[in-house]
């Protein structure tokens, strides 16, 4: 899953001024307390990545994330 995070990453340094991606299911309706103890942790070190990324090639300035869920 932290593939989708890399290919944001290149695709906001090649000039892409838009990029969305998702990350795991969009709907867990069972389970929930289980995915998220699952999932959360992974979605926290991706996310942390790519901030980390794109700050250390100096692009943390030209770039706005937003993390949501289904709900917004």
């Amino acid at each position: 899953m932290t593939e989708n995070f890399l290919s944001a990453r290149r695709l906001v340094q090649a000039g892409a001024r838009y990029v969305s991606l998702n990350f795991s299911r969009w709907d867990w309706h069972g389970g929930n307390f289980n995915r998220a103890r699952q999932d959360m942790p992974m979605l926290d070190r991706a996310t942390a990545a790519l901030i980390e990324d794109l700050s250390e090639r100096g692009m943390e300035r030209d770039v706005s994330v937003v993390v949501w869920g289904e709900f917004g």
